[in-house]
């Protein structure tokens, strides 16, 4: 699978479950999207997903740069990530409200999941 087909899977689930985290991706189309990679938001030093592989960081990279967007990122509850079985970090601190301006001195993790973009987005 290619990067562009498992970024229109997501999309296509997303669109159809909304709220989706990456344990549900990870349930849904396999171990391939297990690694040891890590999705940073720069250059604010947040991480928003650890534990992927090449292919997932690369479909996101192209779901974030589409324009008009088919899926957002979105802030998730903490407990969602445990619950659908996520990969967290074991050591890093995780983000609390807004990073502060220039952002964080050592990277956070910030507890995200998928959803459809509204109507007419651009962010």
């Amino acid at each position: 699978m290619t990067p562009e087909e498992l970024a229109d899977r997501i999309a296509d689930f997303v669109s159809r479950s909304d709220y989706v985290s990456q344990g549900e991706l990870i349930n849904r189309f396999g171990d391939s999207l297990r690694g040891a990679t890590q999705v940073y938001l720069n250059p604010v030093n947040v991480v928003l997903f650890v534990g992927c592989s090449e292919l997932f960081a690369d479909a996101v990279c192209i779901l974030q740069q589409e324009r008009p967007p088919r899926v957002v990122i979105a802030p998730a509850h903490p407990m969602v990530l445990f619950i659908d079985g996520c990969p967290v970090p074991a050591k890093m601190p995780w983000m609390k409200g807004r990073p502060p301006k220039g952002g964080y001195k050592r990277p956070r993790f910030a507890p995200v999941c998928f959803r459809p973009a509204p109507e007419g987005t651009t962010p």
